[in-house]
């Protein structure tokens, strides 16, 4: 019914009349029910021709290896966000291990995404829970400032 949307007060009641002139109302329920059923045909027949349409084309496989893609390539984005946060809020760069280089650091993941060693999952945790221990320290911090200034 969203053609009906187009239409305003005044010229719904015009269609109204002219219906009721030229067809009578005794027909205009019969006439209203064809016609309700002939869109509910037209609405299956389109979505059925969609549905055939996205099948032949391909378009489900396409868009689940799209939101694939897509969700793989958002997970660094968002590491690299999460280490930004962290950086910013400590106001000092988090250091790095010695003897870890860049190449070590991409070794971490494997070309499906996840990390390849146990070793290396427990050193980014340590290197995790230390990134956390600052967050704690400095949420503290912050919270025992406002105190003081609250007191005063």
């Amino acid at each position: 019914m969203d053609f009906v949307k187009n239409f305003n007060g005044l010229e719904l009641v015009f269609i109204v009349i002219l219906a009721i002139l030229l067809f009578g109302p005794e027909k205009i329920p019969d006439i209203a029910s064809k016609l309700g059923v002939w869109v509910r045909k037209l609405r299956n027949l389109s979505s059925k021709f969609m549905e055939m349409l996205d099948e032949e084309a391909g378009l489900s496989e396409i868009t689940e290896e799209a939101s694939k893609i897509t969700s793989s390539l958002n997970q660094p984005a968002i590491d690299v966000n999460l280490r930004g946060q962290i950086r910013q809020r400590s106001k000092e760069p988090i250091p790095e291990k010695k003897g870890e280089s860049a190449k070590s650091k991409a070794a971490v993941k494997d070309s499906s995404g996840t990390l390849s060693s146990q070793t290396e999952l427990k050193n980014r945790l340590r290197s995790l829970e230390k990134e956390l221990q600052q967050i704690r320290a400095e949420l503290a911090d912050q919270d025992s400032e406002k105190a003081s200034t609250s007191d005063e």
